[in-house]
């Protein structure tokens, strides 16, 4: 007897649904509504954000200044030794870039470079501690140059060469107050006991810059009778800068001191044999002690 096949139900096709899809709204567009908080998001990080940090470094302030150099805490200043070193590039990388020289400048006015000029003429003149019209013009400058070291520095000196010393100390601290560096060396005789109070018969610093690209070598500060300190120590109150210390930094017919003679303590450069460049890596640089001839 045949079976009767068992009817089984198919199982049905499933029938696409003629209306569109609809979208999920967690995944809009980007022309959608999450789409827009995305630019908007993007736009602010590559233009807004950048906006405010220009904004706030624009007005933010900046870097303190330094602290005046108080000449009565001279002992405490953190002096560095002077070490040698060159405004030239070397060859290669003259041949490089095209430059000569490295960066070296500081920024001085019209008038004030014209004032440092004339008070350096003035301060190598035979008679400038005699003459007592320099005096005036000393003070002249000093006020009208305020934020220069240089002729409050002269009128110390013009004052403690005519038995003043009294009126040279606080013009002597104003000096030390407006300059940006300073050099310090200390004097000694030749049994090792300090020169309190020597003085030498002149010093002259060249302040080299690089000014557009070119070497300028006209700015030379004359310090006329420098005295030690009672413990021995010669305090110059100098720019934040390069020096040149050897003998074209001496005017012409200007006694030399002891200057270029104990240059020959400092360490020399590989390269040179008498360099002519140094610099501190701080606002005061010290100097080898130098040995004095008793007076």
């Amino acid at each position: 007897m045949l079976q009767q096949p068992v009817q089984r139900n198919p199982t049905p096709i499933p029938v696409p649904d003629p209306s569109p899809p609809t979208q999920d709204p967690s995944r809009e567009r980007p022309g959608g509504i999450n789409g827009l908080w995305f630019i908007a998001i993007t736009l602010s990080l590559f233009l807004v954000v950048p906006a405010i940090v220009i904004g706030v470094l624009q007005f933010a302030p900046g870097p303190a200044p330094p602290e005046p150099l108080d000449y009565a805490q001279r002992a405490a200043w953190p002096a560095q030794e002077l070490r040698s070193r060159s405004l030239e590039y070397d060859m290669f990388v003259a041949a490089e870039t095209g430059k000569r020289y490295r960066k070296a400048h500081f920024p001085l006015s019209d008038s004030d470079e014209a004032m440092l000029h004339q008070a350096a003429w003035l301060a190598q003149q035979d008679d400038f501690f005699t003459n007592e019209s320099n005096y005036e013009k000393l003070v002249e400058w000093a006020d009208r140059h305020e934020t220069q070291f240089y002729p409050p520095y002269l009128l110390a000196q013009w004052l403690l060469a005519n038995d003043r010393a009294e009126d040279a100390g606080p013009w002597r601290t104003l000096a030390f107050e407006r300059a940006t560096g300073a050099i310090v060396q200390h004097l000694q005789y030749a049994d090792g006991s300090p020169a309190a109070d020597h003085t030498l018969p002149g010093v002259a610093i060249a302040f080299d810059r690089v000014i557009d690209g070119q070497l300028d070598t006209t700015l030379r500060l004359i310090y006329p009778a420098p005295t030690a300190d009672d413990e021995g120590n010669l305090y110059l109150p100098t720019f934040e800068s390069v020096y040149r210390l050897a003998d074209p930094a001496l005017p012409q017919g200007a006694q030399p001191g002891i200057y270029p003679r104990d240059l020959t303590l400092l360490p020399q450069t590989r390269t040179r044999q008498t360099p002519n460049w140094f610099s501190a890596p701080s606002r005061v640089g010290r100097l080898p002690s130098a040995t004095v001839d008793r007076e």
